[in-house]
């Protein structure tokens, strides 16, 4: 699927650093190195991020279901409801927005021993 991405990608990274790139690097794994894989969180902001930033964590997390197995519930996503990768953050300890921190907490309890 072509999300647009590419150009941006082209246009902003050498080679090398495309090939460290989180997708890049997940897309390299062997299958024995995905199923070593702990559960995996990714916390994200929400719309307020810049169109390519929410392509690029879309892209990570669809790539990341389709590697570990989607049906084995061992990839969660938090969205930071009215966050930014800047503000989400920025957030912890102001009593407002922290509702993402609270669930990354309950996730985090709940695969201690995962």
């Amino acid at each position: 699927m072509k999300t647009g991405f590419e150009e941006l990608i082209n246009t902003y990274w050498s080679g090398e650093e495309r090939k460290t790139a989180p997708l890049a690097l997940l897309n390299n794994f062997s299958e024995k190195e995905v199923k070593a894989l702990p559960p995996v969180l990714l916390i994200e902001g929400s719309s307020r991020e810049p169109k390519w930033v929410q392509v690029v964590g879309k892209d990570f997390y669809e790539a990341l279901k389709v590697r570990v197995g989607e049906d084995q519930g061992r990839v969660h996503k938090i969205w930071g409801k009215g966050h930014n990768h800047l503000s989400i953050t920025l957030a912890l300890g102001t009593g407002e927005g922290e509702e993402w921190a609270e669930e990354t907490v309950k996730w985090i309890k709940g695969n201690l021993n995962a």
